[in-house]
């Protein structure tokens, strides 16, 4: 069985925009907590901090992925940023 890669578009089939206030909304599976999540090889991930990894690189060291829009569910690269446990 050959594996689907993660790709942005991939990432995209799964989410739906607000037109509101331009959050992409997960539409999959979501941790209780209300953060979506998402499968990579075999690994449960957050899904906001993939979508930042998949558009902006690496999480830096120490640093967790924030959200400006305090939307749990949203996964828009435009809306998420690197900070500290304290900033954020």
């Amino acid at each position: 069985m050959q594996l689907k890669p993660i790709t942005k578009s991939r990432l995209l089939e799964n989410i739906t925009v607000d037109e509101n206030t331009q959050c992409w909304n997960w539409k999959l599976s979501r941790y209780s907590n209300g953060y979506g999540r998402i499968k990579i090889m075999g690994k449960i991930m957050s899904a906001h901090r993939f979508a930042y990894m998949l558009f902006h690189g690496p999480i830096p060291d120490g640093t967790e992925v924030m959200h400006s829009c305090d939307n749990k569910a949203c996964v828009n690269p435009d809306h998420l940023s690197a900070g500290t446990h304290l900033v954020n």
